[in-house]
């Protein structure tokens, strides 16, 4: 009777190990399927991308894209020259480059021999007030005044409104 329980159970512990081998493969099989799927998902989204950037770029030539930056180009070179033209002065009275030149070594010359004046400025300083006393820095958290919190929410309601009309 014994000797017939150890072979059951032999044969059992041969199924269970049949059988978890089998699940393992069933496993392994699930997970290439699910691999393989996304791979097939994958190459198609990226066969529709390479659609789609084709139909795209049908309409589009490098040469066309050239030509229309080179036409922006020259249209920004146009409105400069206008707006230089606008803005020259209406009299006629152009200033001489060389002269200004000439103006501007001289003062530098004028400058480097001249002594550096000296300038009074007067300081008004309280009797009460030394350098070395500063004011304390905060240790806390820097509050405002109620006062100051209202007017800054006035000021940013007035702005709000500005925006919402704009």
């Amino acid at each position: 009777m014994a000797l017939n329980a150890l072979r059951r159970k032999k044969h059992h512990e041969l199924e269970l190990s049949r059988i978890d081998g089998t699940l393992a493969k069933l496993e392994a099989q699930r997970g290439a399927l699910e691999d393989a799927g996304t791979n097939a998902e994958v190459l198609n989204v990226l066969a529709e991308s390479s659609k789609t950037l084709k139909k795209a770029n049908m309409d589009l030539d490098i040469d066309k894209v050239n030509d229309l930056m080179d036409d922006i180009g020259e249209q920004m070179a146009d409105s400069a020259e206008m707006n230089e033209a606008i803005s020259r002065n209406a009299g006629g009275e152009t200033v001489d480059e060389d002269e200004l030149m000439d103006e501007l070594r001289e003062l530098e010359k004028s400058a480097a021999t001249s002594k550096p004046r000296k300038v009074a400025v007067a300081v008004e300083v309280s009797e009460e007030m030394e350098v070395d006393e500063l004011p304390e820095v905060p240790t806390g958290p820097v509050t405002r005044s109620k006062k100051a919190q209202v007017k800054k929410q006035d000021t940013m309601a007035e702005l709000e409104a500005w925006a919402a009309a704009n």
